[in-house]
C-alpha cells in the first residue's frame, strides 16, 4: 500500500522540485510560476507553510540560511521532498520483485 503511495505522489514532488528549480524566489512569490501554467494568481491566505515554495527556490540555489529564514520546515521537507522523488518508484519495484 505505501509503495503505491509513494508512486503516486512522487510525481507530485518531483514537479515541486523542478518549480523551485525553474523559478527565483522572487517569481514564485509574484506568482509567476502560477500564471505560467494560466492559474490565477491570489494572494497567500498564510499558513504553516507558508514561505515553502520560495524556501525551495532558496534551498535549489544552495543557499540554506535564507530558505531557513523563510520556513525553518524547509530543513524536514525538502530532503523528504527528494526522498520521495525518488524512493517511491524505487520503493514500489523492489517491492513488486519481492512478490509473488
Amino acid at each position: 500500500m505505501l509503495s503505491w503511495l509513494g508512486l503516486l505522489l512522487s510525481p507530485l514532488a518531483a514537479a515541486c522540485l523542478l518549480v523551485a528549480a525553474l523559478y527565483a524566489p522572487e517569481a514564485i512569490a509574484a506568482g509567476q510560476h502560477l500564471s505560467d501554467l494560466g492559474l490565477p494568481v491570489r494572494s497567500c491566505p498564510g499558513c504553516g507553510f507558508c514561505g515553502l515554495s520560495r524556501a525551495f527556490a532558496w534551498m535549489m540555489r544552495a543557499e540554506p540560511l535564507a530558505a531557513v529564514r523563510l520556513n525553518p520546515l524547509v530543513l524536514l521537507f525538502f530532503p523528504a521532498f527528494w526522498a520521495l522523488s525518488f524512493g517511491g518508484p524505487v520503493a514500489f519495484f523492489l517491492n513488486r520483485r519481492r512478490s509473488p
